[in-house]
């Protein structure tokens, strides 16, 4: 059994922000534990392979028990990030069975669906686990829908220049930019 390492399940196997921030948190620890990605199939999946993090995938909630269950079995401490509450849940019941010790964050990145993106969360208030909200609109969220303060820690979203830039850098000076963004207290 080897002794740790970081495993960060993502409820998406895009190349959006939450998953480019997942890459950019494991990367920051590579050479100190063993990395594992686990996603659903995507983009992210060959990137994360592509910087040699070693990932898996599922298509389901019962695949997904199963490759957790294995990662757990082969781990006795885990640092582990997720991005749902199933997946919350299920590190959760494999800590307790297998008797892995998990540093546990819950991260939450928001959105415009409050029961999705908040309303199921304070059913993790029993889990020894930190919410990790990426703005204090997200943490005003949790709040709201019953995540006591003391357990959310607010490290605000970030982007940095990454292992998949969306298109090549410019090679020539631009003229004129315009700059589309999402300027909503969400993120």
């Amino acid at each position: 059994m080897q002794n740790r390492a970081l495993v960060y399940v993502l409820h998406s196997g895009e190349m959006f922000g939450t998953e480019r921030m997942a890459l950019a948190t494991m990367l920051a620890q590579q050479g100190s534990m063993p990395l594992i990605l686990v996603c659903p199939p995507g983009k992210v999946a060959a990137v994360a392979q592509n910087l040699g993090i070693t990932t898996h995938c599922f298509r389901s909630p019962r695949e997904l028990f199963g490759l957790l269950k294995n990662i757990f079995r082969q781990h006795h401490t885990l640092a582990f990030f997720s991005t749902a509450v199933m997946h919350s849940v299920f590190a959760g019941m494999l800590a307790l069975c297998t008797g892995a010790k998990i540093r546990h964050i819950h991260m939450v990145h928001g959105g415009t669906d409050e029961t999705l993106s908040y309303g199921r969360k304070k059913w993790l208030n029993r889990f020894s686990l930190t919410f990790v909200a990426v703005s204090d609109y997200v943490r005003s969220r949790l709040e709201a829908h019953g995540v006591p303060a003391g357990k959310i820690k607010v490290i605000h979203n970030f982007l940095l220049p990454g292992p998949a830039p969306l298109r090549p850098a410019f090679q020539q000076a631009v003229g004129n930019a315009i700059v589309v963004s999402r300027l909503d207290p969400i993120k």
